[in-house]
């Protein structure tokens, strides 16, 4: 939970919130955020808990990169719904954490967030895989041109648009170039073959 403002934001709606973190800053030390004050109660507790509220959405808050707690606490979990706030493919969570989610939930929607120039932050609701009712669901990423998932580059600029093609990116040069502005970044063009404008995605 951190310093638990995505859980007083949520209370503020009236969403009944139960909010953990291994380190809560305003009684030890956080690694991310120091000793500060919080913006909503924040309990003691780490994946262990997670089987305590099966009944409840599974909030995963920007987990840290390159440690198993994501995966953790998606093997614990135990209902249906998880609601992940992070960068796909990015600086939350890990590839493990990415590929068991793919297996076993259903992407039902992603709502774009406010970001840092260098950030691809957003928020995603996964479904379990299997429910009554559920559909094919979305693709994390896709490309912005055709909706095709195959042979992605992802650009390293925006951190949010994907393209399969050449076509595709030369086809949505204007509104690729207005969320570059949206960065501050103004380009006449970008290279979809040069890998310091675009990165291939590995799925």
């Amino acid at each position: 939970a951190g310093t638990a403002y995505w859980a007083w934001f949520l209370r503020e709606q009236g969403v009944d919130v139960v909010a953990y973190d291994i380190a809560p800053p305003d009684t030890a030390f956080n690694e991310y955020h120091g000793q500060s004050r919080t913006f909503s109660e924040v309990s003691k507790g780490g994946v262990e808990m997670v089987r305590r509220h099966r009944d409840r959405a599974l909030f995963l808050c920007y987990p840290p990169p390159d440690r198993p707690m994501a995966e953790e606490a998606l093997a614990a979990y135990q209902g249906q719904t998880v609601c992940y706030v992070g960068e796909w493919h990015g600086d939350t969570g890990t590839a493990a954490f990415e590929r068991e989610l793919c297996r076993g939930w259903v992407l039902e929607e992603v709502c774009a967030l406010p970001n840092f120039g260098n950030t691809a932050y957003s928020l995603m609701i996964w479904r379990r895989r299997g429910l009554k009712g559920g559909g094919k669901g979305l693709a994390p990423l896709c490309c912005a041109g055709c909706g095709g998932i195959d042979k992605l580059r992802r650009c390293r600029f925006t951190l949010e648009v994907c393209y399969c093609s050449k076509a595709c990116q030369e086809a949505g040069w204007e509104d690729h170039k207005r969320r570059l502005a949206m960065k501050l970044l103004f380009f006449d063009s970008v290279n979809y073959h040069d890998k310091h404008h675009f990165k291939k995605v590995k799925l």
